[in-house]
This record gives C-alpha cells, sequence and structure tokens, in this order.
C-alpha cells in the first residue's frame, strides 16, 4: 500500500513540476488584433482585394457586392481607416483581382460578373472608368487569376466560370484605344490580342 502511495505521489509530484516546466516556459500571449473597426459597403461582399489607387503611397482597399451590383473602393487614410466608400457599378460580382492591365503603371481592376469579365482602368487618383465587359462561355465568372502567360511582358487573365475550360485572355498592355471590334454580344477589349480557350487533355 505505502508503494502505491509512493508511486501516486511520485507520479503526482512529476506531473506538477511538468506543469511549472511548461507554464515557465510557455510563450507570452499577446493579441494579433486590436478591436476590429466597420467601415460600410455594399451588400453580399464576396471579394475583397488591396491596392494604391490613388497613388498616394497608403493601401486601399475594393470590394465586390453580388446584391448591391457594385464593387466599393475605399480609400485609405494610413491610419488603419477609410473614406466612404466610391461605388463602381458591376451585374452581379462575384470576383475581383488587381493589376496593370493596360500598362501606365497605376492600380485596374477586374471584375468576374454576370457580364462575364468587366476591366475597370484606373484614372490615379482613386476613381475608375469602365473600358469594357468581356464574355467568357456565356456564364459568369466566378474566379479570376492574372499573370504573363505568354511572357510577352503584358499581364494576361485566366478565367474560371464554373464548368470546363478555363478561359486565357492575353494582354496587350498597352494603352492604344483601337476601335472595339463585336462579334455577337462581345465587345474586345482593344488591348486583348486574343482569347485561348483550354482544355483538359487528359
Amino acid at each position: 500500500m505505502r508503494h502505491n502511495q509512493s508511486t501516486f505521489r511520485l507520479a503526482a509530484l512529476s506531473a506538477l513540476s511538468f506543469l511549472v516546466v511548461f507554464a515557465d516556459h510557455a510563450p507570452a500571449q499577446t493579441a494579433l488584433f486590436s478591436p476590429r473597426r466597420d467601415f460600410p459597403v455594399g451588400e453580399d461582399a464576396l471579394a475583397v482585394v488591396v491596392g494604391d489607387f490613388d497613388r498616394d503611397g497608403m493601401t486601399d482597399v475594393a470590394t465586390a457586392e453580388l446584391s448591391s451590383n457594385s464593387i466599393s473602393v475605399l480609400l485609405g487614410n494610413g491610419d488603419g481607416t477609410f473614406r466612404p466608400a466610391l461605388l463602381l457599378a458591376v451585374s452581379l460580382p462575384r470576383a475581383l483581382i488587381v493589376g496593370d492591365f493596360n500598362g501606365d503603371g497605376g492600380p485596374d481592376l477586374a471584375v468576374g460578373g454576370s457580364q462575364g469579365v468587366s476591366i475597370f482602368l484606373g484614372n490615379g487618383d482613386g476613381t475608375f472608368q469602365l473600358a469594357g465587359d468581356f464574355a467568357v462561355g456565356g456564364r459568369p465568372a466566378l474566379g479570376l487569376a492574372a499573370g504573363d502567360f505568354n511572357r510577352d511582358g503584358a499581364l494576361d487573365l485566366a478565367v474560371v466560370i464554373g464548368a470546363e475550360p478555363v478561359f486565357v485572355l492575353l494582354g496587350r498592355g498597352d494603352r492604344t484605344r483601337n476601335a472595339s471590334r463585336r462579334t455577337a454580344s462581345t465587345r474586345w477589349w482593344p488591348w486583348l490580342t486574343s482569347t485561348e480557350t483550354v482544355r483538359r487533355t487528359s
């Protein structure tokens, strides 16, 4: 019986020593974020991106709001607060990405919505102008990714619509504004050289 009691005491002391050592070496618990701040945007915001949209060196925010049919652009004050949202009208936006799509060195917005992909060119002061819509597969664009896929120095877009194929829009990256060409209900962006359809080969 005494052996069992000694074993129990030793186990209890060992466990207590472990807890003391563990607590002594535990990392300090610090708050990762300060209390939240709320900034109004439209209804059903599904996507958010950041960029310096007015080129003042401060980070700005843009959100895509499905039910409001809008993009909200919130210009940052540099202290964690933002000015009231500037609105861009887009039909049922679901995806949003920032990129320099016309090669002027400033951030533009590509929006995936019911019209396919809409490009808004930045004016450098936090405002944007619609440059055109591009239909992809006759369905809303659900996801966007930007990259130089053909290594020509111009930013391209990959678009998914929830079903195969993946659509790739190859950009020129210049600021030329040739007359838009139309095929059926599609308006081609002047700086887009072609549209490629990528299908699974396996």
